[in-house]
């Protein structure tokens, strides 16, 4: 390898390294407190636009018809047991955050971004 390809990885992977170690002691604590509201929020947006076609349909069955298709109360079951199970999920991912914020400490953050830079510098 010439030299300037080595000089350029081991700045990259310190460029890197700098970033790692700043993201796991100053964003992992405030991406922690935000991040159940930012999942909530989410899974509740797109389960009600996934709900919208149901809600549609139905009104216009029970309209026409009198009673609406069957199907159409398990498609409106479906979205809503995904959306709990995606509420559940974000909850779990989010604790595992904020124990990680919370135990991550320096020599931690620093053999952590160690590691992820040369990770990442080397799988780039």
């Amino acid at each position: 390898m010439k030299t300037d390809s080595i000089a350029d990885l081991v700045i990259c992977w310190v460029i890197a390294a700098t970033g790692f170690y700043l993201a796991f002691r100053w964003l992992l604590g405030p991406l922690a407190e935000r991040l159940p509201r930012a999942v909530s929020l989410v899974v509740d947006a797109v389960g009600a636009v996934l709900l919208v076609p149901e809600y549609a349909c139905t009104t216009v069955l029970r309209k026409a018809v009198g009673r609406p298709l069957p199907f159409l109360f398990g498609y409106g079951e479906i979205v809503s047991s995904l959306a709990c199970t995606l509420h559940t999920a974000g909850l779990v991912i989010s604790d595992a955050v904020a124990f990680a914020s919370h135990e991550t400490g320096r020599t931690q953050a620093l053999a952590g971004a160690v590691v992820g830079a040369l990770c990442l510098v080397l799988l780039t």
